[in-house]
């Protein structure tokens, strides 16, 4: 296991040259069983969402909803568990949707697997220094 800040040697195989220092990247591996198809589709359903762009909006929750992303998450990506109590739950619904519709905001679809087999998902986010790279998470 690596933890944060321990750094990773360059692989002989590998060609960083695209890579820039300073930038960092998120490296997610997907693995499903055997006899799967061994491709992901979309899913109808979203859970993690991102601020695009400040858009004109009517209704007053979607821009007080919007506001709170912009101002909390930036461009990161955000789940709506984050954002309960931000406006009262029965305008909820009604403002999320606009700002879905407006393209304030863009969803990430949940990967499934073509054959509907089981898939398991991992996580690291890396940052390019002058000599490797630093895992961070």
């Amino acid at each position: 296991m690596i933890h944060a800040g321990t750094s990773i040697p360059n692989v002989a195989h590998l060609s960083f040259t695209k890579l820039k220092v300073g930038e960092a990247y998120a490296i997610e591996p997907f693995v499903t069983v055997q006899n799967a198809v061994g491709k992901v589709e979309n899913s109808p359903e979203a859970t993690i969402f991102r601020f695009v762009k400040q858009k004109p909006l009517k209704n007053a929750y979607a821009k007080k909803l919007l506001k709170y992303i912009e101002e909390n998450f930036k461009t990161l990506p955000f789940t709506e568990r984050w954002l309960q109590g931000v406006v009262p739950k029965e305008h909820y619904k009604e403002a999320f949707q606009e700002l879905l519709t407006s393209k304030a905001i863009m969803s990430y679809p949940v990967f499934i697997e073509a054959s509907r087999k089981p898939v398991a998902q991992a996580e690291h986010t890396v940052l390019i220094v002058e000599d490797g790279c630093l895992v961070l998470t």
